[in-house]
């Protein structure tokens, strides 16, 4: 009998991947956003929405928070298990908490702490999934630069942003900080375009301010 954890193939696997089944708590692949969020440059407006548990599709639990909450102190906050070592903790929100001040956030939550694996999606931006034999569908996963994960906006209900912010290791493992030089520092990038360190696109529900929107600020 196969495992379950062992993905399908032959013609079965195809006509798995082709039509889901019904227990398959992600639904359809999801699409990866497509309107970039450029920070000091894109103005953005709506009412926001809060990022999602990737496995009960819900909206993340709050696991523990730092900071003030207003433009000079953003509130941090974790969705998923803290690091165990307290230095690679800190040291990740302080990346975090200076990404937000550029992009002139008040609340960030941490969906995942620094991992060096990504989704693969297709052309159309869906994201690529495996079938097991236990009828469980997983994203299929690329290997990619480290970094965390991240959505920000005013708070955990009215994110306006998600995305990645692209770090390096620093003292053995122990501290980590956001890259200074994306475009020496970061091994795995698309052909023909920049690398950066700060990568984040629109939530739902959250557009871009019009141009006569954002004279009136």
């Amino acid at each position: 009998m196969a495992d379950d954890n062992t993905p399908l193939t032959g013609p079965k696997a195809k006509t798995w991947r082709a039509k889901p089944p019904a227990q398959n708590p992600q639904g359809p692949p999801r699409t990866m956003p497509n309107i970039k969020f450029m920070p000091g440059v894109t103005k953005i407006k709506g009412p926001g929405a809060p990022p999602l548990d990737s496995a009960t599709r819900k909206t993340c639990k709050i696991i523990q928070s730092t900071g003030k909450g207003n433009l000079d102190d953003p509130y941090i906050t974790w969705s998923s298990k803290t690091p165990l070592n307290n230095d690679v903790t800190k040291s990740c929100e302080e990346a975090v908490r200076l990404v937000a001040k550029k992009c002139g956030m008040t609340y960030a939550v941490i969906r995942k702490g620094p991992h060096d694996k990504m989704c693969q999606h297709d052309q159309d931006g869906r994201r690529k999934t495996v079938t097991f034999n236990s009828g469980a569908v997983k994203p299929t996963l690329k290997q990619s630069d480290w970094h965390v994960t991240i959505a920000m906006g005013k708070t955990l209900n009215e994110c306006y942003v998600q995305g990645h912010i692209f770090v390096v290791n620093e003292e053995g493992g122990v501290k980590w900080s956001l890259m200074d030089d994306p475009a020496t520092q970061r091994l795995y990038k698309e052909d023909g375009v920049e690398a950066e360190a700060i990568e984040l696109w629109l939530m739902p529900r959250t557009f871009l301010a019009t141009e006569k929107e954002t004279a009136a600020k």
